[in-house]
């Protein structure tokens, strides 16, 4: 979850200030209690996809009965396309 928000009107000592990007800085408090500078930080924010997953189905006859007369293959094949189609949905 994120949040978003401007900040308008910077002053330092009573003058307006306009911060240098390649100057600013990113500090968090750690769990020492004391600012540390978060090394990892960069202005420009992006996203990447650099997940992987496995999706095993069972293929044995089994999952259509006794007498071959279920269609539980089939269903088993249909919930894992909507598990795939759910997952790389924010991808398009």
């Amino acid at each position: 979850m994120n949040a978003y928000f401007t900040i308008e009107d910077i002053r330092l000592e009573g003058f307006p200030y306009f911060p240098i990007g390649e100057k600013v800085e990113q500090e968090y408090e750690s769990a020492a209690n004391f600012w540390q500078l978060n090394s990892e930080y960069q202005e420009v924010t992006k996203g990447a996809v650099n997940t992987y997953f496995l999706l095993v189905i069972d293929g044995s006859r089994s999952l259509d009965g006794k007498n071959g007369e279920q269609n539980g293959f089939e269903q088993e094949t249909d919930m894992a396309v909507q598990i795939l189609d759910m997952l790389t949905e924010r991808l398009h």
